[in-house]
């Protein structure tokens, strides 16, 4: 995982599809749940493997159907939100959950509860049926890439025994041997431990569940994984783009602004010279310039300066010119 990708899942914020399905028991019949809350309302997805409802419910609903179900009850909406999410999440015994109306279209699940003080609490999610694109990009979708995923991994850790297979045999050659007699594994076989599986009574268990244990600890962190890292996936590059180049640019100015130029290499440059740019002297008052070393007049003088030193020196290049052909003249 890279960098950026760490960077973007610390500042970035779950929305429904990340969160995972919960599984919950209502009058002996199986459901998944979905819950999703802000800061004044929440979503809710239902599912019995066969249908699928949809409720999202505004702060103005909320208050609204809360006085009507609990006029006695005066709290923050925030506060009775993480009630909800509370008892959906941990499903404690004093809840009761029930399906008042349950039918392709609508689907009411109310929930009887108590408030931390023991004053009774009731609510109703009033569900609809749910989009074919929310069925699919929630539930499909994602139960599809966990199969694959799984598959992908059971291949790795297939490989992996392969290895280890190899390692024993590596070792028992050397002559080393098993201590205790009942640690001793026999060779893997892919085909003999599908075969197993396949027999086994665990199998047929979880054929007869129909998915029920698919959302286990296990499988709802993977469907996590697996949400979060399609929404990295999927999330908006441009505008990424465009707000690190807005942050370059502000980036440049800063620099530019604190008087060092944002394309010098700094360990190029000398010790002294790093040393006075991040302890700078006190300011002094700029001086008044007088006539006579103005800018210009500097300018003037410094030429004027190089000009008579490069005469003196061709003066005295020829002077020397003239003294060898002298000595050459008195030799011959």
């Amino acid at each position: 995982m890279s960098n950026k990708e760490l960077s973007w899942r610390r500042h970035w914020k779950p929305d429904l599809m990340a969160n995972t399905w919960q599984p919950l028991t209502i009058q002996r019949n199986q459901y998944f749940i979905k819950f999703h809350m802000n800061d004044d309302s929440y979503e809710i997805l239902v599912n019995d493997r066969v249908h699928t409802w949809y409720e999202m419910c505004d702060c103005k609903m909320f208050k609204k159907r809360c006085k009507k179900l609990n006029p006695s009850i005066e709290a923050p909406v925030s506060r009775l939100l993480d009630h909800l999410w509370n008892n959906l999440q941990k499903q404690k015994k004093e809840s009761e959950f029930r399906v008042e109306e349950k039918t392709s279209s609508e689907f009411v699940l109310s929930m009887n509860s108590s408030l931390a003080a023991g004053v009774p609490f009731t609510w109703k999610f009033n569900c609809q049926t749910a989009s074919q694109d929310m069925i699919s990009s929630n539930l499909t979708v994602p139960l599809l890439t966990m199969v694959s995923e799984l598959q992908r991994r059971q291949d790795e850790l297939f490989k992996l025994l392969q290895k280890k297979d190899t390692e024993i045999e590596d070792y028992k050659l050397s002559g080393a041997k098993v201590s205790r007699k009942h640690l001793e594994t026999v060779p893997f076989d892919k085909t003999v431990f599908e075969n197993e599986m396949n027999t086994s009574q665990s199998f047929e268990r979880e054929v007869k569940s129909s998915g029920t244990s698919a959302f286990t600890s296990s499988g709802q962190d993977l469907y996590q994984q697996i949400m979060m890292k399609n929404a990295w996936l999927e999330r908006d590059v441009e505008d990424e783009e465009s707000d690190e180049d807005e942050e370059g640019v502000s980036s440049s100015d800063r620099l530019t602004s604190s008087g060092t130029s944002p394309s010098v290499d700094t360990s190029r440059l000398p010790p002294s010279y790093l040393k006075a740019q991040r302890s700078p002297s006190p300011k002094k008052s700029p001086a008044k310039l007088s006539p006579e070393k103005s800018p210009a007049n500097v300018k003037d003088t410094e030429l004027m300066r190089r000009e008579a030193l490069e005469r003196r020196l061709a003066m005295e290049e020829s002077k020397l010119a003239s003294k060898k052909k002298k000595t050459k003249k008195g030799l011959f």
